[in-house]
């Protein structure tokens, strides 16, 4: 049997996912929604008792009624890239992809900042806006941040800790 706490695992990707508007996951109601809870569990599942080292989420809603809802966890060990797909947010069936990958799979990882490196007033701002494109196996890129913008100086700073771990591991 697991010692993992797994209620405390829910709760803390239910928290990644949910902390913002920008994400778009606040419009996704646990109650209204079957495919949230058990897209949460197989998070929740593939993270188990490791520690979040950073996580991310996006919800884009299609003026169709369609949507596409990613999510991406680093733990110390592993990734876990997620997509959920469907007609309908209120949709019972939808397409779901939960996969785990090792993080000694890296490949390489790709840095684009907004901040101008000589402007005046650089450290007040910089870098700007961070990207990065990290690739763990030719068909497993991941673009971060999935928001199109970050929304606190805190969601910043837990991707610029991440480029110094994942530039630590490119070192290694």
């Amino acid at each position: 049997m697991s010692s993992i706490d797994w209620d405390e695992t829910v709760r803390r990707v239910n928290n990644v996912l949910r902390r913002d508007s920008a994400s778009g996951w606040p419009v996704v109601q646990n109650e209204e929604v079957a495919w949230y809870g058990p897209f949460v569990s197989s998070l929740a599942l593939a993270v188990g008792g490791s520690e979040i080292v950073y996580g991310d989420g996006q919800l884009i809603a299609n003026e169709d009624g369609s949507f596409i809802a990613d999510a991406v966890f680093f733990t110390a060990k592993a990734v876990v890239v997620a997509r959920v797909t469907g007609e309908r947010i209120s949709a019972r069936e939808v397409a779901r992809e939960v996969r785990l990958y090792s993080r000694r799979e890296l490949q390489f990882v790709g840095v684009n900042a907004a901040g101008d490196a000589f402007s005046q007033d650089m450290f007040r701002n910089w870098p700007g806006r961070v990207e990065l494109e990290v690739r763990y196996a030719p068909d497993v890129v991941i673009e971060l941040p999935l928001r199109p913008r970050l929304s606190t100086p805190e969601q910043r700073q837990e991707l610029l800790v991440l480029l110094d771990a994942l530039r630590g591991e490119i070192g290694d």
